[in-house]
């Protein structure tokens, strides 16, 4: 079964699934051409190991374009390439696409604030009552992060 790799972390799970892999094309831009092209391409056998086709983001491409792929994605050939399709938004995807794929949501963690570890020697200062530690880190904060450091305890 193919599957549809999505959401905010698709961009680095496709650098990990494409690990140990050849990667044949990366189609990106899915237009009609490219799209032929595509399905031509993953109905044929390459001799190369651990052939790989990317095509994606599905959610930006033609629905009607997109078409195309449907009859191939169904009945994939024996020793075709495998293939991986992505979107940002998986629920931009057509529902043909959709019900005819598995799907796979890819997180990212936002990083942390700027300011984290300074708002987390506040908290810490505060829950330990250290009224030294607190004064000190207020102090090296200045007047125009004020809100950041604000927002910043909020995540500690």
């Amino acid at each position: 079964m193919i599957i549809i790799h999505h959401g905010s972390g698709v961009t680095q799970a496709l650098a990990e699934l494409e690990e140990g892999k050849t990667v044949l094309k990366n189609y990106s831009d899915l237009k009609t051409g490219q799209v032929k092209e595509l399905v031509e391409v993953y109905s044929q056998v390459h001799p190369q190991k651990n052939p790989l086709l990317i095509a994606g983001p599905l959610d930006e491409a033609n629905p009607s374009v997109l078409d195309v792929l449907l009859k191939r994605i169904e009945e994939p050939l024996e020793g075709c390439p495998e293939l991986i399709l992505w979107a940002r938004d998986y629920g931009s995807v057509p529902e043909t696409i959709q019900s005819r794929c598995g799907e796979k949501y890819h997180y990212q963690p936002q990083g942390s604030h700027p300011l984290y570890s300074k708002a987390e020697s506040l908290y810490i200062s505060i829950r330990e009552g250290n009224l030294v530690d607190l004064c000190s880190t207020l102090r090296s904060v200045g007047a125009e992060d004020y809100r950041a450091i604000l927002e910043a305890y909020t995540e500690v």
